[in-house]
């Protein structure tokens, strides 16, 4: 079809009759229109920001002619590859097998769909779910007289893997305050009033976590914690008594209770807590693996002192750290012990790696890889970036690949992935990007290879900053990284991180991020115990979780 617009005799009397205008038209082809037309016209072959800018540096005026503008193409402009053809944005855009919503194409290009379903599959409709012998879509749901849930409660139930119409049918706890009343000996009050009460024997805890039992109120207010003894120095005295005795250096009975229950040390030593009090089996298991390799010397506790050095490798002044998750907590471990220990190991020139208890269990053949590399004693071969060929469109699966064999952190998503590509086309390095928003354009959060890869990081940095503009921000982990790599590529350290804490259930022994303990996922969680008015550390204590502390983070900038 031809495109609408009123036809000019000539570019010259296009010029003199629209300069000036008012309405912003524009000439190009022998046609005049609007800029908003002409960017929806099949001739033009640049996006709208492009079009944009190239008028703000040419000083365009209404009248002017702005073919070249339209169709010039972009300077390296990515190319997509779809049906047989390699073809920039957009002239995709264009193209009438680009059928989906251009915001939701690129959507589904972030959430890795390859380039020719993500601009042709037809958008899904709304899901529906099956209950009660019938099917339907969440809203409809909602709105049905059988569910008992709001969105929040169905999707988080979702994820945790319940029936759908378990989901829909099961009441939302009660959430608990302090204000709510109970009966008991013959009185009815407040659960504030009932902690007051001479009669009360239970902690304000215990009451919570009975009143589900099915046990009276009145019985609830009447449990006690047992008194146990404990024997040290020829004495017997409970944990509250030894807390009291000058001879213990412990702050809290919880943790003096916890040590006390712990079959690794004395009592006297649970009283006075020594630097370390078990070289576990794991630790042992990671030192075996190391002196395969290098000379290592075990428990050092002269270098650092007073701290202890679990492994020490004296031919490459580095130290390794094995910390175990319940000893290297909160109960033990102050929240900055894990950053003094790399202060105190730098100012001796000594590089620390630091490895958590869940990463060595789960994940050892990525952190036997960080190790050797670190020590210089790898294994995987070398491939010179300089050899390598840029792939900026690296498939979902072969990034999750490479990074889930080859990072302590595994994959996540992103808005682009480079690689770098060997002489036989394997996928050796990948560098994933995520778009931000602000000043800060760009969060570089991933980055592995599979072998050796000199100058691999620079390479691909470098193929990225000549596609994209706009400042990049990055974080070193200092448990594993001193951010030596960002420094010789031009990065520039912005300030280091406070240590921050993720959250150990004592049946799993794996650090969960604290985003999934916030206080309102306490309120929403049915697996979770809830009390209204505690703070997010009480309703964590109340559900069996303790805090572990990371060695905090460098943040670095290039721009």
């Amino acid at each position: 079809m031809k495109p609408s617009g009123k036809t000019l005799s000539s570019e010259g009397t296009a010029k003199n009759a629209l300069r000036g205008s008012s309405e912003g038209l524009y000439a190009a082809f022998g046609e005049v229109k609007s800029l908003r037309d002409w960017l929806t016209d099949e001739r033009c072959r640049v996006s709208e920001s492009v079009l944009k800018s190239r008028m703000r540096v040419g000083v365009v005026q209404p009248g002017d002619d702005i073919e070249n503008l339209l169709t010039q193409p972009k300077r390296n402009a990515t190319l997509y590859t779809a049906f047989g053809e390699s073809k920039p944005w957009p002239e995709w855009r264009t193209d009438p097998r680009f059928t989906v919503n251009e915001n939701s194409a690129r959507y589904r290009l972030k959430s890795g769909w390859e380039f020719e379903k993500a601009i042709s599959v037809e958008v899904q409709t709304l899901p529906e779910y099956s209950a009660f012998g019938e099917s339907k879509t969440l809203k409809e749901w909602l709105l049905d007289n059988r569910s008992l849930v709001d969105e929040k409660n169905f999707h988080l139930r979702r994820n945790l893997g319940w029936p759908i119409e378990k989901i829909l049918s099961t009441p939302i706890r009660k959430q608990r305050t302090l204000s709510d009343e109970y009966q008991a000996f013959g009185e009815s009050k407040t659960i504030s009033e009932w902690l007051k009460d001479d009669r009360c024997l239970a902690s304000r805890t215990t009451i919570y976590r009975k009143l589900d039992s099915g046990d009276s109120f009145e019985e609830i207010l009447r449990s006690t914690v047992p008194e146990f003894f404990y024997d040290a120095y020829g004495e017997s005295k409970t944990a509250k008594e030894w807390l009291d005795d000058d001879r213990c250096s412990i702050d809290n009975v919880t943790t003096l209770v916890s040590r006390f229950n712990s079959e690794f040390i004395s009592n006297e030593d649970a009283l006075t807590e020594p630097p370390c009090y078990n070289v576990s089996h794991q630790e042992n298991s990671l030192a075996d693996f190391i002196s395969r390799f290098i000379d290592i010397e075990r428990s050092n506790r002269s270098i650092i002192a007073p701290y202890e050095l679990d492994i020490f490798i004296p031919s490459m002044n580095m130290a390794v750290e094995y910390n175990g998750l319940y000893w290297h907590s909160e109960k033990f471990k102050h929240r900055n012990y894990h950053y003094d220990k790399y202060i105190a190991c730098k100012e001796k020139g000594i590089r620390l790696i630091q490895i958590w208890e869940d990463d060595w269990i789960l994940k050892r053949p990525v952190v036997e890889k960080m190790v050797l590399n670190r020590l210089g004693l790898s294994d995987t071969g070398t491939v010179y970036a300089r050899k390598t060929t840029v792939d900026k469109e690296v498939s979902l699966g072969e990034a999750k690949k490479i990074l889930t064999e080859n990072h302590i952190q595994g994959f996540t998503t992103a808005s682009y992935r480079y690689g770098l590509r060997d002489s036989d086309g394997t996928l050796v390095a990948v560098l994933l990007m995520k778009r931000l928003s602000g000043e800060v354009k760009w969060d570089l959060v991933r980055y592995a290879t599979s072998c050796n890869v000199p100058g691999g990081f620079s390479k691909l940095l470098k193929a990225f900053r000549s596609d994209h503009d706009g400042a990049i921000k990055t974080f070193a982990d200092i448990s594993i990284s001193n951010g030596h790599l960002y420094r010789m590529t031009g990065f520039r350290e912005i300030e280091v991180l406070a240590p921050d804490y993720h959250y150990v259930k004592p049946t799993t022994l794996v650090r969960e991020h604290k985003f999934r303990y916030r206080k309102e996922r306490f309120k929403l969680r049915d697996d979770l115990e809830y009390v209204e008015g505690l703070t997010e550390s009480e309703l964590a204590s109340l559900n069996g979780l303790y805090k572990v502390y990371d060695a905090g983070k460098i943040k670095f900038s290039l721009v």
